[in-house]
């Protein structure tokens, strides 16, 4: 058994008892006796606030760095460097979808992409990231292209810009391109760490054993611990790189953050430990410009039955900014749309009933034009 196998706090008082008998018994030793002790002291010292972090930056200092993370014990939780990565990480085989099925899961991806409103430069950097390294990499190669345990891909932006169809899109086409072995997504969500954080993690990584893990709303990987504790997001994350480690190449893991966090994630030293050992391709979903909103609401209208005629547009365009500078960080964007195609639907209903018409008859086109919106910016002036 190596020294580094005994805990740090126990390797440290062993340290300075061994000093101070050495003072004891050979204090006459004169000169090299304090030397020898004070390089002792300043061995524990610097061990000590390099495990702490408050000294991290010694660890990338040639050979004292090596032998910090040695007296620490960090040697194995250093992550390896890109050659011994490539060595460690066997090539996994490409996926067992038969072609008919890849073919389809991968026309099911592109129909989600394009569908993503104002999203062109996203969905080009899924294609150019994602898809095509994949698709370029030889047979025998590793799956995702890339010899990292897993390959992690990050999609961040404001609330409502269609994060959940990204994520969807990129776990169809992966598996699609035949990097999966089959089209299966496990989510880990908040709600499923409560209690053992690595445990729960760890059994849903291994769900996702050929398939997709999938992170919805992921800003929970940054929550602290109501008691104190470990955080439960470093622990999952921990618990996932665990388990792609056990079985390298053999899922997919798909993240989505608010505008913002991922920053914030990719920084923290914390989380780093497990997102460095991994291939990360960070893919960032834009903020929808009003006239692209218009275009989601003339969507969520026209499948409400209720088409928006064009003289509504401009005062649509207004309503749409007005519930933006309203709703400021809250507004969410094509969510924001869905809520107001319901209030103009109702309020082109609540009209005709008060113009003694007859009630709309189920199926019928309801056109929605200028003064229907009005109505509903009224509720909001």
């Amino acid at each position: 058994m190596s020294l580094s196998a005994i805990p740090l706090p126990l390797r440290i008082i062993g340290g300075l008892l061994i000093g101070m008998l050495l003072f004891r018994f050979l204090g006459g030793m004169g000169p090299l006796l304090l030397i020898i002790g004070l390089v002792l002291w300043l061995a524990v010292g610097l061990a000590l606030l390099y495990d702490s972090g408050a000294a991290a930056g010694l660890g990338g200092v040639p050979a004292l760095g090596a032998l910090l993370d040695r007296i620490t014990n960090r040697s194995e939780a250093r992550p390896p460097p890109p050659d011994a990565r490539e060595k460690a990480a066997p090539a996994a085989p490409r996926g067992s979808l038969g072609a008919e099925e890849r073919e389809k899961l991968l026309a099911e991806a592109y129909e989600r992409l394009d569908g993503l409103t104002g999203q062109a430069a996203a969905a080009d950097l899924i294609e150019t990231r994602v898809f095509e390294p994949i698709r370029s990499a030889p047979e025998d190669g590793p799956a995702f292209a890339t010899r990292a345990p897993a390959l992690a891909v990050i999609l961040s932006g404001p609330r409502g810009v269609g994060l959940a169809d990204a994520a969807f899109a990129v776990a169809r086409g992966v598996a699609g391109l035949g990097a999966l072995n089959r089209a299966h997504i496990a989510e880990l969500r908040a709600r499923d760490l409560r209690g053992d954080a690595t445990d729960a993690a760890t059994k849903k990584a291994e769900e996702a054993n050929g398939g997709t893990l999938y992170l919805p709303d992921a800003d929970w990987l940054l929550a602290a611990d109501p008691y104190g504790g470990a955080s439960p997001g470093v622990e999952a994350g921990l618990a996932i790189l665990d388990v792609a480690e056990r079985r390298p190449h053999s899922f997919l893991i798909v993240a989505t953050l608010p505008e913002g966090m991922e920053e914030t994630l990719r920084a923290n030293d914390d989380h780093r430990r497990w997102l460095d050992r991994l291939a990360v391709r960070s893919i960032r979903l834009e903020g929808l410009e009003d006239d692209m909103l218009v275009d989601v609401l003339a969507a969520e209208l026209e499948a409400l039955g209720c088409p928006l005629e064009e003289e509504g547009r401009r005062p649509a365009r207004a309503l749409v900014r007005e519930v933006r500078e309203a709703q400021g960080a809250a507004f969410d964007n094509a969510e924001a749309c869905r809520r107001l195609a319901e209030q103009l639907s109702a309020a082109e209903t609540e009209m005709t009933l008060e113009a003694g018409a007859e009630p709309p008859v189920p199926g019928a086109s309801r056109p929605i034009a200028r003064r229907h919106v009005m109505r509903v910016q009224e509720t909001w002036e």
